[in-house]
């Protein structure tokens, strides 16, 4: 059996991708602007977009209506890998003439949601986007409100045989930590009136990133077979800092700050590679060689890691069909003045090298698509582990000290389809599988290896069907969860919307939409506010059955759209019993409004 998963581990990896609600995860996204062009899509894609953000506090949106959560709220990085910090785009939008865009919301509860995206095109050759993401909430009780910001910014030039890309972002992640209430009623109207357990705690995450991708063309016409050489340039920085008053009593009095703390750390990342290139009208292949150094600061105390790795990445496309690769392997690895040569041993698991296979499948012909995911990836523990009292960081856990190269390896697979049956009749599927071996979490006092014969695994099934009947379309769902009792096993629901354009010039076009979720029970995880991370083994709570209701309405004229929409109204005739285990909060009832407006020069 082992042979046969190591086997796997070589030859595959994916990530999994969070589906929207009615969205189609098989086409690409265009590239290219049009005089048509919305920011957010269709006139209910923003809509859409808030079912995955109902709940108030950042971290807890891993239990939602579409796909696997993203686990790597569990990790060690967590909080940098989680939707909270949105990753760089994949490919740019393409804009002959300047365009500018824009949506903003707000409503109940200090909620603020804002984007805005603009694109050009400056010359013959350079080509430039911008987004600007903002959201924030006051919370539902005291000390619970949070802000997020992320700015990105996309430069590509193309001078003949030299060109170059740079993308750069700066995202803030600050979160108050209140610690959940300091009681649990049964029954209540109003959390601001509740005391909770800590009124000054909070957290504040920072990324800095800039990437720099320079390419240079050996082929006198490459139009049609390009080759060439390409260099990578990297530079991150990760920051958390956690501040708070000696509540709870997690500072150690016999540190300097048993009044009061100031836990942080930063994380410094500096990479640099080049390697050859082929690519022709169907077939793209690169080869490089990278170095990466990272460097954790804490106070003063220092720690590093150095990775010398070899990367491939491949492409290949044939009609409607899609094969990408990229495979990274680590042959050299340093590690706070230790070294390590990679040889790999196919009879022992744990010598398989440090690195990660990405694999992508994608097919389709008119009425049909299907794209397959497989990733592996075997990965380091990562760089810092911290016993966070008093400032002080500490290896407790003696298997981190006689193991110093433990790797987590990592399985994903996901498999989606779409089929058009009738021309008013879609389905959607999608299934998803996760497999964590020799994983690290946080046990409440220090980051600890999961016993190396353990693992978990998660399977999920989703089914959407959409049908459309003239200007009324109705979106039933049903999603099946199995392996980690923290997930709910069954989530059901369904959205019923009408659009229809009205007056003599049908220039309005008008949106109603109503939607009901309903969401089976599951184990409570339990949350430490010092690492900003969640325990899977939970604190043997489980959750009341929940189910939800919104409603939508709004319009939409030339490029300006306006909607309102109404969450959880359920709430309105039907006194919920609020659960509140500490650091889950119930989803309130909330009121948005929000206009959307594109502007052309």
């Amino acid at each position: 059996m082992k042979k046969r998963f190591c086997f796997l581990l070589v030859l595959t990896v994916s990530s999994l991708s969070t589906k929207v609600l009615g969205q189609s995860f098989t086409r690409p996204i265009t590239d290219t602007i049009i005089f048509n062009h919305h920011t957010g899509g269709d006139i209910d894609t923003l809509d859409r977009s808030f079912l995955l953000n109902t709940s108030m506090l950042p971290g807890t949106g891993f239990t939602n209506y579409t796909g696997i959560p993203n686990l790597s709220i569990l990790s060690i990085y967590g909080n940098y890998q989680s939707y909270g910090f949105q990753p760089l785009l994949d490919q740019m939008q393409f804009s002959g003439l300047p365009h500018l865009g824009f949506f903003y919301s707000f409503g109940s509860k200090g909620v603020q949601t804002i984007h805005t995206d603009y694109q050009q095109k400056f010359g013959k050759s350079t080509l430039m986007n911008l987004v600007l993401d903002r959201n924030s909430s006051n919370g539902i009780i005291r000390n619970s409100n949070f802000t997020k910001s992320n700015f990105r910014l996309y430069l590509n030039k193309d001078a003949g045989r030299y060109k170059y890309s740079v993308q750069a972002r700066y995202a803030q992640n600050k979160t108050n930590l209140s610690g959940g209430l300091s009681e649990s009623p049964q029954e209540v109207s109003e959390y601001v009136f509740i005391a909770v357990n800590n009124e000054n705690a909070f957290s504040e995450s920072k990324i800095g990133q800039v990437l720099f991708t320079n390419k240079f063309s050996l082929a006198k016409d490459s139009s049609v077979i390009d080759h060439g050489f390409v260099s990578y340039h990297s530079f991150n920085i990760l920051n958390r800092t956690f501040q708070e008053q000696n509540i709870l009593g997690y500072q150690n009095p016999v540190n300097f700050d048993s009044i009061s703390t100031s836990d942080q750390f930063q994380v410094n990342e500096i990479s640099n590679g080049a390697g050859y290139y082929f690519s022709s009208k169907r077939f793209e292949i690169i080869g490089s060689f990278l170095q990466d150094y990272s460097q954790l600061q804490n106070l003063g105390w220092f720690t590093s890691r150095n990775n010398y790795s070899g990367k491939l990445k491949m492409k290949f496309q044939w009609q409607k069909f899609n094969f990408k690769n990229e495979t990274s392997a680590v042959v050299f690895n340093q590690t706070n003045g230790l070294s390590s040569v990679h040889q790999y041993n196919p009879q022992k698991e744990q010598d398989l090298p440090l690195g990660y296979s990405k694999n992508t499948v994608q097919w389709g012909l008119n009425k049909f698509f299907i794209v397959g995911k497989f990733d592996l990836s075997n990965s380091q523990i990562a760089l810092y582990q911290g016993f966070l009292k008093g400032n002080t960081y500490l290896y407790p856990n003696p298997q981190f000290n006689s193991d110093p190269y433990a790797r987590t390896k990592r399985m994903d697979a996901s498999m989606d389809f779409e089929y058009e049956v009738l021309s008013w009749l879609k389905i959607q599927s999608s299934t998803d599988y996760l497999r964590i071996l020799n994983g690290v979490l946080w046990n409440g006092s220090f980051w600890g290896k999961w016993n190396p014969n353990y693992s978990i695994d998660i399977i999920q099934s989703k089914i959407t069907v959409e049908a459309r009947f003239k200007n009324f379309r109705i979106e039933p769902m049903v999603t099946l969860s199995n392996g980690l009792e923290n997930l709910p096993e069954f989530q059901a629901g369904s959205r019923f919307s009408v659009t229809k354009r009205v007056f003599d010039a049908k220039k309005m076009k008008l949106l109603i939409a109503f939607e009901a979720f309903y969401t089976d029970s599951y184990q409570l995880m339990s949350y430490d506010v010092r690492v900003d991370n969640w325990q899977v083994a939970g604190v043997g709570n489980r959750s009341k059955q929940r189910y939800f209701m919104n409603t939508t309405f709004g319009f939409e004229i030339d490029e300006f759209r306006f909607f309102t929409k109404i969450e959880n109204f359920q709430s309105l005739w039907n006194r919920e019993v609020y659960e509140i285990a500490k650091d889950y909060f119930s989803s309130p009832f909330l009121v948005r409004l929000g206009i959307t407006w594109d502007f052309f020069n």
